[in-house]
């Protein structure tokens, strides 16, 4: 839910949202906001690298595209790199690989040396 719904990790602290947790398990002992920044994200995000890295070695063909945005949480341009293929069964598939800020103006130079790093 922090993730998909662009939720700051604190949102674990709200009353509210402390209401409903405690509403739908009673007994349920909420994390702190510490555990998700700390130790549930970085380690979902370990397990998720690790199984696209699986999934890409298999694939026969995988195409990259780049592309710069943001969002109206972030204040900084983002520069993504997405890799794009097609399974055995011909399902097309993505995944972002890789975004990083973007410091100084979006010239071409600027952006080949930020994918370049």
């Amino acid at each position: 839910m922090i993730a998909l719904d662009d939720q700051p990790f604190n949102v674990v602290n709200n009353r509210g949202f402390q209401r409903v947790v405690a509403a739908l398990k009673p007994r349920y002992t909420l994390p702190s906001d510490k555990y998700f920044r700390t130790s549930l994200i970085p380690d979902l995000f370990k397990m998720m690298s690790a199984k696209l890295t699986d999934v890409l070695a298999s694939a026969r063909f995988i195409s990259f595209t780049t592309d710069s945005w943001r969002t109206s949480q972030c204040i900084d341009s983002l520069l993504s790199i997405t890799a794009h293929w097609i399974t055995n069964s011909w399902d097309r598939q993505s995944a972002v690989i890789a975004a990083c800020p973007i410091e100084g103006s979006h010239t071409a130079e600027n952006l080949a040396g930020i994918v370049a790093s």
